[in-house]
């Protein structure tokens, strides 16, 4: 029962501990959870600041997408530029056409000047006056220095137009030079774009990473939160043994004040049992010592005179024996002198001898008759007397036998009444005990209770404040995302805008190039051209100048037979 109640008390004492540790264990994880709140705080922070500075790169991108309809509006007016540089192009293709037609006009009409002097030659017979030729010479003075005059004005109009297209090709090269530096900005912004998009894609990485390690701890603290439940649910049960437990202690006590009760009284009835079995025991053992006392006596006394009898029959046969002995002896030394001749032995000493020995051997007979009724008596004594001391012996053992069951009876009752008081005072302790831990079970479940319910309480704030932080968390990441994937579509866009312009661009520049070139050919065409006109205006100045003295040679001496 004691080992039982202790171990009782031991087991509620384990539990007490048990309890106190999950109650440290929790209070130790709300303390965590706190931390990992806190952290969290800071992370949203971290992740707000993150957010503000998106949003001011997402303004940054805006600004270049402005930058890049400010580009688009410039390639707009570029293009205009181009197509007015075109329409000049083609306003100098139109004059080149013009100067073109009125060089083979000038050529179809020294065609027609050669025709008339050709015409002119065959008919010599034909007068021409001086005046004619004046006039005609004028005519063709004017008619040439208009058309030097003209040639004069298309060169330095071609000269212009070459400035000009020099100038904007100039203008164009400095506008490639800084379209193809700000291609480089682009290019580099674009890169700057790239990387930072690549940093976004890491941190989104890692938001992702932190999301999963919070989704992780989140759970891992909702698998905690559950095992709580269930620690919280095997506490409430062992409380529940415990109570049980403490029940079970109080109906033990219960019983063992019975079982007290119960030993009391089997102690009385067994101390008068004892006292009665004692004393019917003393009664016995003293009737049947003093029984055996008197059968001693009896015995002793008939023993007594038995022996006294056979002691004095003892004392004839041995004194009949001696002489019989000393009989023997003289017959013995007669019958050795027989033997030996000394002596006569007649027929009246044979008889007698014969006599001697019959009687002597009659004797011996007695003798060995007596000596076997003495060894029986004496076996007799001795077992008599082998029989009074086992019964002597018996006594004493059964008297001490009978002492030592009286003195481990009283040591029982010794036993029996301190294992009373012991349980008495075990009894007391463990009503005092049992009284202290219901107590104290009354006090742990309402301070349990407390606790669980604070506990409850803020396991399901932090579980309202962990969804709010998730919610925000993943409304924030949807945002980021969203942002991200405008982002992404934007620098996607602006990408396939800054390729599209840049190859439209490089298409202009190789058309501006192949223009420029076509212009180069056609200017040296054209200057080639003008040397050739040159060349040939100069011939046919000297052909003229030729023409025209042969005309004054024609009049002078057409005017020399007149003179004469």
């Amino acid at each position: 029962m004691e080992i039982h109640e202790e171990e009782h008390i031991l087991r509620c004492t384990e539990m007490f501990n048990q309890y106190e540790e999950m109650i440290e264990s929790l209070s130790q994880n709300i303390q965590f959870y706190q931390e990992e709140v806190h952290t969290l705080k800071e992370e949203l922070n971290h992740f707000i600041q993150q957010n503000k500075e998106l949003s001011l790169k997402l303004q940054e991108e805006r600004k270049a997408n402005l930058l890049l309809e400010s580009f688009k509006e410039r390639d707009q007016f570029e293009n205009n530029i181009i197509n007015s540089l075109k329409s000049q192009l083609d306003s100098t293709l139109q004059e080149n056409r013009t100067i073109t037609e009125l060089w083979q006009s000038s050529l179809k009409t020294i065609d027609c000047l050669e025709q008339e002097l050709n015409i002119y030659r065959a008919d010599n017979d034909g007068f021409v006056s001086q005046r004619f030729l004046k006039c005609e010479k004028e005519k063709y003075d004017q008619e040439l220095q208009s058309l030097h005059s003209d040639l004069q004005n298309l060169q330095e109009k071609l000269k212009e137009t070459i400035q000009l297209h020099t100038d904007a090709l100039k203008a164009k090269n400095e506008e490639l030079y800084l379209v193809s530096e700000e291609n480089k900005n682009v290019k580099q912004q674009i890169d700057d774009f790239k990387s930072e998009m690549n940093e976004l894609r890491k941190r989104q990485i890692g938001l992702d990473s932190i999301q999963e390690r919070f989704t992780q701890v989140l759970n891992e603290k909702l698998r905690q939160i559950d095992n709580y439940k269930k620690n919280e649910a095997a506490i409430k049960i062992k409380m529940n043994e415990a109570l049980v437990v403490a029940e079970r202690a109080v109906v033990e006590r219960d019983a063992a004040i019975l079982r007290e009760t119960q030993t009391k009284n089997e102690v009385e009835k067994l101390s008068q049992y004892f006292e009665q079995s004692r004393k019917e025991m003393d009664l016995n053992m003293a009737n049947q010592i003093k029984d055996l006392e008197k059968l001693y006596e009896e015995k002793g006394k008939v023993a007594n005179e038995e022996i006294k009898a056979l002691k004095d029959e003892l004392a004839t046969k041995s004194l009949q024996l001696e002489k019989f002995k000393n009989e023997c002896e003289i017959l013995h030394e007669e019958v050795k002198r027989i033997r030996q001749g000394n002596a006569y032995i007649d027929e009246t000493n044979t008889s007698r001898l014969l006599i001697l020995e019959k009687n002597m051997e009659a004797t011996f007979q007695k003798l060995l008759i007596s000596e076997k009724k003495g060894l029986q008596l004496a076996a007799e004594r001795d077992s008599v007397k082998a029989d009074l001391e086992q019964m002597v012996n018996m006594y004493h053992n059964d008297m001490k036998s009978k002492e030592i069951e009286k003195t481990a009876m009283q040591k029982k009752m010794i036993s029996l009444q301190n294992e009373l008081e012991m349980n008495r005072n075990n009894v007391m302790v463990i009503t005092e005990k049992l009284e202290k831990l219901a107590t104290e079970i009354d006090k742990l479940t309402v301070e349990n209770k407390k606790s669980l319910h604070v506990k409850d309480q803020r396991n399901q704030k932090t579980l309202n404040e962990m969804k709010e932080m998730q919610d925000k968390f993943e409304k924030i990441q949807d945002i980021t995302r969203r942002h991200l994937d405008l982002q992404q579509e934007i620098n996607k866009k602006w990408q396939k805008g800054i390729e599209e312009t840049t190859r439209k661009f490089e298409e202009r520049i190789n058309e501006l190039k192949r223009e420029i070139r076509h212009l180069k050919a056609t200017n040296n065409h054209l200057e080639q051209a003008l040397l050739i006109a040159n060349a040939t205006m100069e011939e046919y100045k000297k052909f003229y100048d030729q023409m025209c003295g042969v005309a004054q040679n024609i009049a002078e001496i057409a005017d020399a037979p007149t003179e004469t």
